[in-house]
């Protein structure tokens, strides 16, 4: 049985801690970001031609983020290519596809009950403005409820982007057993991860698990995030001029552009050319950087893929960006302090933060042992480049 008052203070506990992380909106405030999410959904799921197996893998694609997004995507592609049965719970796009034509009517009448509802919510609840966010979480956890329950899910197993958010928080807490998170980045703030509230949690490797305290529900089972980026690594051999990449994650501009001082400084004194990735969700956009530098030779980046832009030796600021640098097997220094997630591997990956240590780093590039540390940090970090989930389920299915 579901403790709907204990599921609804875990909900609204999990709403609040994300939105510290980001500027709260009316939108947000009270929760109309959730209400679309669940009309669309509802939308979306009903009035098809063809229901669910009774075995199948259902994916929960609700939070809007390209990491978690092509992680999740890349997974039940590959289900699908083994002729895995899944089924995607879809928070974002409405699609007519799949729907038969009268039965279009349906969704539109089910999700139009439930905005109706919404606004009758929120007029009623006008005079207390204090406690409509209540009643508008309240009905759209009641409302979720039922749904989940008009879907065939007694064989399913859930996979989720992650189980501190809205819907996947109900998902993990309701089918516990059936639950599985997906890690979709380093484990740098674990209130992203704690408490695990699905029955496993699928990590990269051992340093992630280490990382979450041994939770016997944590498993090392790897990736299938950088399958695209492994098929495509280069077989260049370095050439005697590098190409340096420099890849940003700091939001702070001043930082940055003393980083980007620093290496160019570096590069024109040795004889090396400058590039500049930019991260995808900077809020610095691209023309503010080749406008600052418009008399530098810098080559600057945002949108393009890493795997699409030629470099020989990168430099990175503490972030995923290195995993990925690390699943392309190229030459990496941590261009950052040294007591942020990496700093278990600062005995063995060269790194500076000042210019002086820059430097060093710049006379030494020829000496470093750059295999042994990609090899070394593969092990930890990526479970040696070997994702076995598929295997996983293969065999679980087999064995029924």
């Amino acid at each position: 049985m579901v403790d709907i008052n204990e599921l609804f203070k875990v909900c609204c506990n999990d709403r609040k801690r994300s939105l510290t992380h980001q500027s709260v909106t009316f939108y947000k405030k009270y929760s109309i970001d959730l209400v679309l999410k669940l009309f669309i959904l509802l939308l979306n799921s009903f009035g098809r031609r063809s229901t669910m197996n009774s075995s199948y893998f259902m994916f929960s694609n609700e939070i809007k983020n390209s990491s978690m997004e092509k992680n999740l995507h890349d997974t039940r592609v590959l289900f699908e290519q083994n002729q895995l049965s899944t089924f995607k719970l879809e928070f974002f796009t409405f699609s007519r596809k799949g729907h038969y034509k009268i039965g279009i009517l349906k969704p539109i009448l089910i999700a139009s009950v439930f905005f109706l509802r919404f606004i009758l919510t929120l007029l009623i609840s006008l005079h207390r403005i204090e406690s409509l966010n209540d009643k508008i979480m309240n009905l759209l956890v009641t409302t979720f409820l039922v749904y989940t329950k008009s879907l065939n899910l007694d064989n399913a197993k859930i996979y989720l982007m992650t189980d501190h958010h809205f819907y996947s928080t109900i998902l993990a807490y309701i089918y516990k057993e059936r639950s599985v998170v997906l890690q979709h980045g380093l484990v740098q703030d674990k209130s992203f991860y704690l408490p695990i509230r699905a029955g496993r949690f699928y990590a990269w490797g051992v340093e992630s698990k280490r990382i979450l305290g041994e939770d016997p529900r944590v498993e090392v089972v790897g990736t299938y995030k950088f399958d695209s980026i492994k098929n495509r690594i280069s077989t260049e051999v370095y050439s005697s001029k590098y190409d340096i990449l420099f890849c940003i994650s700091s939001l702070e501009r001043e930082v940055v552009k003393c980083k980007i001082d620093i290496l160019y400084k570096m590069c024109e004194r040795y004889g090396y050319n400058l590039k500049v990735k930019c991260h995808q969700g900077s809020m610095f956009k691209l023309d503010y950087w080749k406008d600052t530098y418009k008399m530098h030779n810098i080559d600057f980046y945002q949108e393009e893929l890493l795997q699409d832009i030629s470099f020989d030796i990168a430099f990175s600021e503490d972030s995923t960006c290195i995993i990925d640098l690390l699943v392309m097997k190229k030459p990496t220094i941590l261009f950052d302090r040294s007591d942020g997630y990496f700093r278990a591997y600062k005995d063995i990956m060269p790194h500076g933060n000042t210019e002086k240590e820059i430097e060093d780093c710049f006379l030494k590039i020829d000496t470093y042992n750059f295999d042994s540390v990609i090899d070394q940090m593969s092990k930890q970090e990526l479970n040696s480049f070997e994702c076995i989930i598929l295997q996983k389920e293969m065999k679980t299915l087999n064995e029924y």
